[in-house]
């Protein structure tokens, strides 16, 4: 199995936005979010990896946190989620990604049969799918589950992707939702975690 775990030096970072909350935290609300402390700032963008996998090509995303010495300026695309934030808890969110085999198709009537009928009706989905030769899913589960159990561990990658925290009583996602290459950035609530989170990533809460 392959692993993209934080290493000490993140989980520093970590412990230090629980014991000491920046002034400010920003975000495009897509490509990163940034931690600001005023002289100094903690930027979170996405980064990619190869990927253990049977078709070879595929990535890993994970969510890498980097500090800064210098003011976080302020762009015209991004906005201020939070102001003075009190971050109560924080976890690390962990998944297990693996990938299906590679099917090739042999004409674009093959193609286009794998959609639905309401993707079949997006114009663009379809003529995307049109021109392609094959295809293969990704799929993230949670390391606990029993479907990771029986997932082939030459296959597998045990990625941190992120983290979730609570912050005056709302939760921020700062994570690579679904392997895509983003760091979220928005404002999640209680069933959105319970839907599209929580079934494929396991909480690791992170102690200052």
């Amino acid at each position: 199995m392959h692993t993209f775990l934080y290493d000490e030096k993140t989980l520093k970072l970590f412990r230090r936005l629980k014991r000491q909350p920046p002034k400010r935290i920003l975000s495009d609300e897509f490509y990163h979010v940034g931690f600001d402390y005023g002289q100094s700032h903690i930027m979170a963008t996405p980064k990619d990896f190869c990927a253990a996998s049977q078709n070879g090509g595929d990535e890993a995303i994970t969510i890498e946190f980097v500090e800064v010495g210098s003011p976080d300026k302020k762009h015209e695309s991004e906005r201020v989620i939070f102001e003075n934030p009190v971050i109560s808890r924080l976890f690390i969110l962990r998944t297990l990604l693996y990938f299906t085999d590679h099917i090739t198709y042999k004409s674009k009537v093959e193609a286009l049969s794998t959609l639905t009928d309401e993707e079949k009706a997006d114009k663009v989905l379809s003529q995307i799918l049109s021109e392609t030769t094959g295809k293969h899913e990704e799929i993230l589960c949670n390391p606990q589950s029993k479907e990771a159990a029986q997932v082939n561990p030459n296959f597998a990658n045990l990625v941190d992707v992120g983290i979730l925290l609570e912050i005056d009583g709302k939760w921020l996602g700062c994570f690579s939702n679904c392997n895509s290459f983003s760091a979220d950035g928005q404002v999640w609530t209680y069933e959105g975690i319970s839907k599209d989170i929580a079934p494929y990533y396991e909480f690791i809460e992170v102690h200052p």
